[in-house]
Parts: C-alpha cells; structure tokens; sequence
C-alpha cells in the first residue's frame, strides 16, 4: 500500500509562507507568482466581448437553433462598444463573422420569439436592437 497519500507531513506549508499561527488560524505570505495569473487582455485594436452579461441570458440564447447564438454575441459586443442596450445590427458588421442576411433574420426571429431583444425595422433599413432583461 501506498503510504504517501496518507503522509499529512507533506501537506505543509513551507515555513517561508507561514507569517503567524496562534489560534489555529494561518496567515499565508503570497508572492504574485504563487497566485493565479489573469484573465487574458486583449491586444490593441483587436475587439473584445464587453460584460458582464447575465447568464440567464446567455443560458436561453444558447437554447437556440442556427445563428441566433452567434448573433446573439454579436448584439451585445456592438452593445458593450457603444454602452447602449440599443444598437443597430448591420449586414456589414454581420460580414465579418460570416452571417449571411437570411440568417440575420431567423436569428432575429428566434431571439425575439426568445424574448431576449425587441426589434424595430423598417424596409430597407438596419434593424435597431435592444436587449431586454430576463
């Protein structure tokens, strides 16, 4: 049988880290790189997902069938950028992420029928977009 796992000798903290121990309590001494690092940034100039967006929502978004996920993401980066729930969803910002416009629409449909946006559009015009709470 294995007796290291069992061996609660190696569970100790260096002596180094420990800075007092009354009261069984232990304050730790922790250098930048014993902790964890963060989250990656984004380089200048690349675009980024701005949050917090609320799970709950997210959660039902994914639910959905086709694009409407993948828009979804979308509606909210061109909302983070502009700090507005309101924002107009263009075929050409659509373009960069391969979104054809017949799956702008079921992908709007989808998340309107979802009732994660409202939709305001007229013929021949961008839709405006806001996002609603869930």
């Amino acid at each position: 049988m294995d007796t290291s796992i069992h061996n609660y000798a190696n569970l100790a903290l260096p002596s180094s880290k420990v800075v007092s121990s009354e009261h069984n309590a232990i304050k730790i001494n922790t250098t930048k790189s014993d902790t964890v690092s963060n989250l990656p940034k984004h380089k200048t100039g690349d675009r980024f997902l701005k949050g917090p967006i609320p799970m709950a929502w997210l959660n039902k978004a994914m639910q959905l069938s086709g694009k409407a996920f993948h828009v979804a993401i979308i509606i909210w980066y061109l909302a983070g950028m502009k700090s507005n729930r309101q924002v107009k969803l263009t075929q050409k910002e659509l373009d960069v992420f391969n979104i054809n416009r017949n799956a702008k629409y079921r992908a709007l449909a989808e998340l309107k029928a979802a009732n994660l946006i409202c939709v305001d559009s007229g013929n021949g015009k961008n839709p405006l977009i806001t996002l609603l709470d869930v």
